[in-house]
């Protein structure tokens, strides 16, 4: 859903370029997630908030709700950065006149 989203944000041109971030984020997330949950759990298991790896988790989601709802606002708004293919077109003929 999250990728639907983006591709409609986005324009034509950009949408590319949007998945393989993801993508590469998607891969990258494991890496850094694991280690740092192992060591927040780690660090406050016998403490007086064992639980503090559940309020981390519980604030990833939090932020991801918000960019999720920001995008999908300005997507509705018309405020985000979709470019038409008619656009996209007109850049690039202007670019190749200029290159002639």
């Amino acid at each position: 859903m999250m990728r639907a989203s983006l591709t409609k944000t986005v324009g034509s041109s950009e949408v590319a370029k949007i998945l393989s971030v993801g993508a590469c984020a998607e891969a990258v997330t494991p890496l850094l997630a694991v280690p740092t949950i192992t060591w927040v759990y780690k660090s406050t298991v016998g403490t007086f908030f064992p639980g503090a790896f559940y309020t981390l988790f519980a604030g990833i989601f939090l932020l991801n709700g918000i960019l999720f709802v920001s995008a999908g606002k300005a997507r509705r708004n018309g405020t985000g950065d979709a470019t038409t293919d008619a656009e996209v077109n007109e850049e690039q003929t202007s670019e190749n006149s200029l290159l002639s």
